[in-house]
């Protein structure tokens, strides 16, 4: 029988194989797509509700490292969170990544084994405070894609020393919580194309020993000492926006007559007590009996 010719081309295959060889080959075609893509869903709708809020973005801005202290309620979080999102979206090629950094110090009687969940979900508990502001500004789906594609990553404090971090913005809440030389550690970590945002507030200190906290401390000398690409933001309770109610509740637990006991009233018998009876000498028939005297201590 005539063997049957198979009518396919050889160039098909060939071609085929070519196409994958290419796509594999060149994935920073699409990937490049798939982060453009990523970076240009963020969106940004923040409005200043005083000064100092500008301020703040501000500093971000243009300086390399900000230090912002304040109470709780003046928008320092999210202000700074909506920054860092603005300047990774706009400058994707100087800003690869946010990096959220806090240290392992947690409330009175709180500990951070006995949460559930492996390494990374306990990490995201800790930087709670960052993710409800990202979830706030662009939403809790965008969050988990920009985290898992790496634009956004959890960082301890203790994984940090030794290293040089470049191009990237640093977030660090909670910074009362950090001792002198830890904070020398941070302050001395990044390198080019890096901006450093330290957020604190000097009344929510957690630390065993309050005075080893070096937030007072720095503002006090960057104020003294300043230096260009330092700059120091400063919220007081006038600035407070959360709820009509934060402000006068911070003012409760910073009075000076908090726990302060009220002095019980003295009544006119504790200023003036009684006398003492006068002792009386036993007679008996009018002469000093003895024997009476004796019989009471028998």
């Amino acid at each position: 029988m005539p063997r049957k010719v198979s009518t396919t081309p050889k160039t098909t295959t060939t071609t085929t194989k070519s196409r994958v060889k290419k796509t594999e080959t060149n994935p920073a075609v699409p990937q490049q797509k798939v982060i453009f893509d990523l970076l240009s869903q963020i969106k940004i709708d923040i409005k200043h509700k005083n000064e100092v809020q500008k301020k703040l973005t501000h500093s971000i801005k243009i300086g390399d490292v900000t230090i912002c202290t304040g109470p709780a309620g003046t928008g320092k979080t999210l202000l700074s969170v909506a920054e860092a999102l603005i300047l990774l979206k706009n400058n994707p090629d100087k800003y690869h990544e946010i990096k959220l950094v806090k240290s392992i110090v947690q409330l009175k009687d709180e500990d951070l084994g006995t949460l559930p969940g492996d390494e990374k979900d306990k990490l995201k508990f800790i930087m709670m405070s960052f993710f409800d502001a990202f979830y706030k500004l662009i939403g809790e789906e965008l969050t988990n894609r920009l985290l898992e594609a790496g634009y956004i990553k959890m960082e301890v404090f203790g994984s940090i020393r030794g290293r040089s971090l470049s191009n990237c913005i640093i977030l660090f809440d909670e910074f009362q919580n950090v001792t002198d030389n830890n904070g020398k550690t941070l302050l001395t970590r990044f390198s080019e194309n890096t901006k450093v945002i330290a957020l604190g507030d000097s009344n929510q200190v957690d630390l065993k020993n309050p005075e080893t906290s070096c937030l007072f401390e720095l503002v006090r000398m960057a104020k003294l000492h300043p230096e260009e690409g330092v700059n120091v933001v400063e919220f007081t309770e006038d600035e407070v926006v959360r709820h009509r109610l934060t402000k006068y509740f911070i003012n409760i637990f910073e009075h000076k007559d908090y726990k302060k006991k009220e002095q019980p009233q003295r009544r006119e018998t504790d200023l003036h007590p009684p006398k003492p009876p006068k002792s009386r000498l036993i007679k008996e028939e009018g002469f000093f009996s003895f024997k009476k005297f004796l019989d009471l201590f028998r």
